[in-house]
């Protein structure tokens, strides 16, 4: 089977799209190219090491960046999650890899009924956790005396 028949034959397999934003390795990289190799497809990705110098990856396979944007999504289906300043959590019903913006994207619904569905990135999730985590600010210095109102009144 020529290279050309495989992208033909197999309509259901979905490749990741070339400049597609994907997790390797800790950095957030684009797919540069990709090409077949017998019943895989092999993936081109760039990293940077640690001192700036360019890594080449030439032989990276779908199941590779699968796990890395599995290791990459910190919330998983099921999860109880805030949503901006509510004090209630939400369940997370959906998870997608957003290839465009490089992040998970999570469809959270209401508890009960699916009245409303709302789609939030992990980077906003984290930061509503983070907002829901902070410790409380401390309370405002009194000053000593000025709102003492006497026992009689």
């Amino acid at each position: 089977m020529g290279a050309a028949a495989y992208f033909v034959d197999r309509p259901w397999v979905r490749h990741f799209p070339v400049n597609g934003l994907v997790p390797y390795k800790g950095q957030v990289v684009p797919i540069l190219n990709r090409r077949p190799a017998g019943r895989e497809v092999h993936y081109v990705i760039h990293t940077r090491a640690p001192d700036g110098a360019l890594e080449m990856h030439f032989e990276v396979t779908r199941a590779q960046l699968i796990a890395a944007i599995a290791d990459f999504a910190r919330y998983h289906v099921k999860d109880q999650v805030h949503i901006d300043h509510r004090l209630i959590t939400f369940p997370i019903v959906e998870r997608k890899w957003s290839f465009r913006q490089g992040t998970v994207i999570y469809s959270i619904t209401d508890n009960k009924r699916v009245i409303y569905r709302v789609f939030r990135t992990q980077e906003q999730l984290m930061a509503a956790e983070a907002l829901h985590e902070a410790p409380d600010s401390p309370p405002a210095p009194q000053l000593e005396g000025y709102w003492d109102l006497p026992s009689d009144w």
